[in-house]
């Protein structure tokens, strides 16, 4: 209630949960009940979730880093913090290297979807992915029996390193770029042949209810296909 109804945190009941300490428990539970208290008191789980999400709307294209000059009211986006809730209530979240996590679910009719970090911009990144772990990554997928659909940056090295698979290339709106109608050039990588599968390849929105995107920004060119030249 008090992320809605306000934008900012106190720590009202602290003083009070500090004195309760003094009252219901033995000294030693309670100097190590209170450094407890103080401890995570600064910043709460609720309340670093609530900064980050102020953080990410603040900042330019969401990286955190970079802010515009201009005012943002938090709270016209609370109602992403409900729709996320209600499409994640049944996902589960795991954080471990991605080849033990492929290896893990693959089966015929999974389907993975993989977004690394573009090949040489890994600077933009806040984590590290050498040029190993590109090689790596389409080692693993090369081997799934599922369904494979992978986006990369356009570049002469994941043109070259993923001749199994077919490429499509597409560009996109660059909402990293400050300059306007900066476009960006990008790459779906597929272990199988989208072209053949049902459906009218619509591309749909994360949240159901919502429209789907607008057609005539769909526009993906076959470059490549396993077997063929590029």
């Amino acid at each position: 209630y008090k992320f809605f109804s306000k934008d900012e945190f106190t720590d009202d009941y602290l003083e009070e949960e500090l004195e309760l300490t003094q009252i219901y428990l033995e000294p030693l539970k309670r100097e190590a009940i209170q450094q407890l208290m103080l401890e995570r008191s600064p910043r709460g789980d609720v309340r670093r979730a609530a900064d980050y999400f102020k953080l990410i709307r603040y900042s330019f294209s969401g990286g955190g880093k970079s802010f515009a000059g201009r005012s943002c009211d938090i709270r016209r986006f609370f109602y992403l913090i409900w729709e996320c809730s209600r499409r994640l209530a049944s996902v589960v979240i795991e954080n471990k290297d991605f080849e033990s996590l492929i290896q893990q679910y693959d089966r015929e009719n999974a389907f993975f979807y993989c977004d690394p970090p573009y090949f040489e911009a890994e600077s933009c990144y806040a984590v590290e992915f050498p040029k190993e772990d590109h090689r790596r990554l389409h080692d693993v997928l090369l081997k799934c029996k599922g369904y494979v659909m992978v986006s990369y940056n356009c570049c002469p090295y994941i043109l070259e390193l993923y001749q199994e698979f077919y490429i499509f290339y597409t560009t996109r709106p660059n909402s990293m770029s400050q300059t306007a109608d900066s476009e960006y050039e990008e790459l779906i990588i597929t272990n199988y042949d989208p072209r053949k599968t049902e459906g009218d390849g619509r591309q749909l929105t994360l949240f159901p209810g919502w429209e789907e995107a607008d057609e005539d920004d769909l526009h993906y060119e076959l470059i490549h296909e396993p077997g063929l030249s590029a």
